[in-house]
């Protein structure tokens, strides 16, 4: 199912009536970390998990690619926390989040 009828559910539920205004709505929401939960997870639930992981493979790039890819998609796909990945990745928790937080925005930024 595309993004698109993610943006026509948020519009209705703000009561936007412009889709465009609601893709940038939403757009800064996730830019400025302020999107609930929920409404991640929603948007989540409209990408297929194939489609979820070339667009992690596309867009993650970096020193630490590998690395940051595997973490991205077992958060994401695989919905592990943050405790469990940092055991498996050897990393600290805070390190994790730094990771999932700053690499979110652009996998969102490009649903």
């Amino acid at each position: 199912m595309p993004l698109f009828y993610f943006y026509r559910i948020f519009a209705e539920n703000l009561q936007i009536k412009s889709l465009v205004l609601a893709y940038r709505t939403c757009y800064t929401l996730i830019k400025e970390k302020t999107m609930k939960e929920s409404e991640r997870i929603e948007a989540l639930s409209l990408v297929s998990s194939t489609e979820l992981s070339n667009i992690i493979d596309e867009w993650v790039k970096g020193r630490h690619a590998q690395r940051n890819k595997a973490i991205m998609k077992r958060r994401m796909i695989d919905g592990i926390c943050f405790e469990p990945l940092a055991e498996e990745f050897d990393l600290s928790v805070r390190h994790i989040k730094t990771i999932v937080y700053s690499l979110e925005y652009t996998i969102y930024k490009h649903l």
